[in-house]
């Protein structure tokens, strides 16, 4: 693999990801501006937007910049390079966010990091498919594919999504 040829890209992104989480992290946690937890009248919450939009942007930009310095690189490569940049980032903020509370660190650091890892390998995936391949068609099959196969799985492990 080519990864060694793309560590100062996944470095650079990496400490972007992580300077922004920890910006969210002290404007919602820490700052004296009063941000609403919800965006207004609807029950989802505005950290998890902004860090999902964060996310999103930090891999399609570091896999656009890999694939602009070697063209060659192939889809899984690409694929790793977007999850080594968001999960370097996301090890180290999550050490930093867990620092902060008084009890059960060790179950909220692997909480908070074992949650991430699966969504990142999809989004990555998809994103580097896009962007290798352009083909958008194909893209939104695999998407919709997913979608089916993540919902079987919850329909017949109900109890890993909605612990009692």
């Amino acid at each position: 693999m080519k990864i060694k040829l793309f560590i100062p890209i996944i470095l650079k992104y990496s400490c972007i990801l992580l300077l922004s989480k920890l910006i969210i992290f002290w404007l919602f946690d820490y700052s004296s501006f009063d941000i609403p937890e919800h965006i207004p009248y609807t029950p989802i919450m505005l950290r998890g937007v902004l860090i999902f939009v964060l996310v999103l942007s930090i891999l399609i930009f570091s896999e656009k910049v890999a694939l602009k310095k070697d063209a060659t690189i192939n889809i899984a490569e690409l694929t790793m390079v977007g999850v080594l940049t968001i999960l370097i980032a996301d090890v180290i903020f999550q050490m930093v966010r867990v620092a902060t509370f008084d009890s059960n660190r060790l179950y909220l650091y692997l909480n908070g990091l074992l949650s991430l890892p699966i969504m990142v390998v999809e989004i990555s995936f998809f994103t580097a498919f896009q962007l290798k391949t352009r083909k958008t068609e194909r893209l939104l099959l695999y998407i919709g594919i997913y979608l089916l196969i993540a919902k079987g799985f919850t329909m017949v492990f109900p109890q890993i999504f909605n612990p009692a």
